[in-house]
């Protein structure tokens, strides 16, 4: 979300902002849950019945493109009616 920021209000300056996260699948399996990964769309649909079916505490770590955005995403100081949404439903 930091780097969206940066993208969307700060004119792409980015700081302290390097995409390199832990496996969260492998976390969620170290503290007793079952972790999913995604990295292939075409994954996407066993992976998530998967995720869905199973008992108890899940992670979905789910890989995305470094550029995808997180819509509705509300700036601070806004209200809910300010929202920003994705060009293509603008």
């Amino acid at each position: 979300m930091v780097r969206q920021w940066q993208d969307l209000f700060y004119d792409q300056r980015y700081s302290a902002t390097k995409m390199y996260n832990p496996c969260y699948a492998k976390l969620a399996d170290a503290m007793g849950g079952t972790g999913f990964k995604l990295t292939k769309e075409d994954e996407l649909e066993d992976v998530v019945a998967q995720w869905l079916n199973c008992d108890g505490p899940t992670v979905l770590d789910a890989f995305c493109e470094k550029e995808e955005h997180v819509y509705p995403m509300v700036p601070a100081g806004k209200g809910l009616h300010e929202m920003v949404l994705p060009i293509s439903q603008r």
